[in-house]
């Protein structure tokens, strides 16, 4: 009598091997030619084309460890307190001594543990830009791509072969008109479609067990490519050299976009797996600026000001997706993944006799979901998390320069966390924490010298 705690993944010693072996070849070419210019009016028409062949063989194998019993006999439970470094000793194994089991290593590979798959682009494109009177340009396209898929597995239960082959044609356009009114503004509308094609990791069936989120994983091969269509306007002004604001807002619907979602039904680690969701739309501002803080004291040559440049990229996004598909989905949530905001800033400072270099930067990106939930298990969220990194830089002479490093100094925690009062935001008390994950500052001196 065997009892099987070596074929689940996530037993005790366990043991996974793979292989992956994969081929690509590409091959790319275009061509441009200048048609109808003049003084006011410049055209430039290019045509080309593109193509990737890739191939991949994957193989994998499962072991597991269990207990042994023999006929009418037992099995040695004091092993199971030795330490990691002796417990599957040879003499653990088998029939340990009369009537009394050890442990067993048994081969607990599935068959679609392992896949084949190959897939051939073919893509045209043609496009033109043409600008009129050095204030009015156009740049436009149209791009094809055919895109043909292979996947090859044996399914699991029936041993049957399946062998899945897609062929999806896309029309991608692309269009962007830009106006300046002086040389230090322009304003752009622009319009895109594009694609998103899933991995063959996210096709393949095989269960894999990720130690370091406690999680077993399994794709779909049925899943389908996502289609974007990407819709924005941006405004941009430079005040001086170097020097750039921009705000723009974007507008984009995703068809059939992949999500990693947590499967129901299941005991023990979690099981995730990638699914299609209908349809999701997100909308969002941007805001972006580079300044010389010298532009405050431009009266006075020899301000101290004109040394600090800082910088901000932030962005304010909001997502929906259709769970018209799903059942018992519990209304609205954003794309998964996808951040309500980002922000990145920056301060660098250079000193006038440019031998003194200081600079600071931070980010943060809103929580997001990490795993889709279902019914029965809430989603599982990702806090938002600061970061600040420092460096300093000292040269001497033309020879030496000399570097400190500071990498994340506010070394927060990261935390995974279930929302369980619905407010989107993380409270220890109140939510349940799924994972924390403790990072370290990295401090780092470098000297270098030029020769």
């Amino acid at each position: 009598v065997v009892q099987n705690n070596g074929s689940i993944p996530t037993a005790a010693g366990n043991m996974f091997w793979s292989d992956l072996k994969e081929r690509i070849y590409s091959a790319r070419y275009d061509y441009s030619r200048k048609l109808g210019s003049s003084e006011k009016w410049k055209n430039e028409v290019k045509v080309g084309g593109w193509n990737q062949y890739r191939n991949r063989n994957f193989v994998s194998r499962n072991l597991g460890f269990s207990q042994f019993k023999p006929t009418n006999g037992m099995f040695n439970s004091s092993l199971l307190v030795l330490p990691e470094d002796q417990i599957f000793s040879e003499e653990n194994l088998g029939l340990i001594e009369e009537g009394v089991g050890g442990f067993k290593l048994d081969e607990v590979t599935n068959v679609d543990d392992s896949y084949k798959a190959s897939s051939f682009l073919n893509a045209v494109f043609a496009s033109i830009d043409s600008k009129w009177n050095d204030k009015i340009r156009f740049v436009g396209g149209l791009r094809v791509e055919s895109y043909y898929q292979n996947f090859q597995y044996v399914e699991f239960g029936s041993n049957l072969n399946k062998t899945i082959d897609t062929n999806v044609i896309d029309i991608l356009p692309s269009a962007n008109l830009i106006y300046s009114p002086t040389k230090k503004l322009n304003l752009r509308a622009g319009f895109s479609r594009t694609v998103s094609r899933p991995e063959f990791r996210e096709l393949a069936p095989f269960t894999f067990y990720d130690f370091i989120i406690d999680n077993i994983i399994s794709g779909d091969p049925y899943l389908k490519r996502a289609l974007i269509t990407n819709t924005d306007l941006r405004a941009d002004f430079y005040p001086a050299a170097g020097q750039s604001i921009s705000l723009s807002g974007f507008y984009k619907q995703f068809e059939n976009p992949i999500e990693l979602i947590n499967r129901t039904g299941t005991s023990g680690a979690p099981e995730l797996y990638y699914t299609n969701v209908k349809s999701v739309v997100n909308l969002g501002l941007e805001f972006e600026y580079r300044i010389n803080l010298g532009v405050f004291a431009a009266a006075d040559t020899t301000s101290f000001l004109k040394n600090f440049t800082i910088y901000t990229n932030t962005s304010i996004i909001r997502s929906r997706v259709d769970l018209s598909d799903f059942a018992g989905s519990g209304g609205e949530r954003p794309l998964q993944g996808q951040s309500p905001y980002i922000v990145n800033a920056g301060l660098f400072f250079t000193s006038p006799n440019k031998d003194w270099a200081v600079s600071a930067s931070y980010n943060v990106v809103g929580q997001r979901i990490y795993i889709v939930g279902n019914v029965q298990e809430p989603s599982v969220w990702e806090n938002k998390r600061h970061v600040i990194d420092f460096q300093i830089a000292k040269t001497f002479g033309e020879k030496f320069e000399l570097k400190l490093n500071v990498k994340d100094l506010l070394a927060q925690k990261l935390i995974f966390f279930q929302d369980l009062d619905g407010d989107r935001k993380y409270d220890a008390d109140k939510d349940n924490t799924w994972q924390e994950v403790q990072f370290g500052r990295n401090i780092s001196v470098s000297l270098k010298y030029n020769f």
